[in-house]
């Protein structure tokens, strides 16, 4: 599923990007490339640890993440998130999303 999703400048976003009001990046992608972009889960809280799926969809029912992205609230059910989940796992990266045991 492909959503629209606005980066915040805290995001430090690289890549190609569309400009709103001078300042919001906007993307379309999945909900994993949302995650990705915004680095929402490379703060000391997560250390790219994926929350489970309870957490994923209290932080995509909110439709923002503090100075990092926004988007529309929106809840996704097991088989999504088992999606997302390989889609991070999948990313190739010096040091990788992981998810708790």
């Amino acid at each position: 599923m492909k959503i629209e999703y606005y980066l915040l400048p805290e995001a430090d976003y690289k890549g190609q990007y569309d400009r709103k009001e001078g300042h919001f990046i906007i993307k379309t992608g999945t909900i994993a490339d949302m995650i990705h972009d915004s680095k929402m889960l490379w703060d000391l809280d997560f250390d790219k640890c994926i929350p489970d799926y309870e957490r994923l969809n209290d932080i995509l029912r909110e439709g923002y993440f503090q100075r990092l992205a926004e988007w529309e609230p929106m809840e996704i059910d097991r088989e999504e998130y088992n999606a997302i989940v390989k889609m991070l796992l999948d990313i190739q990266m010096d040091r990788p999303y992981r998810v708790e045991m």
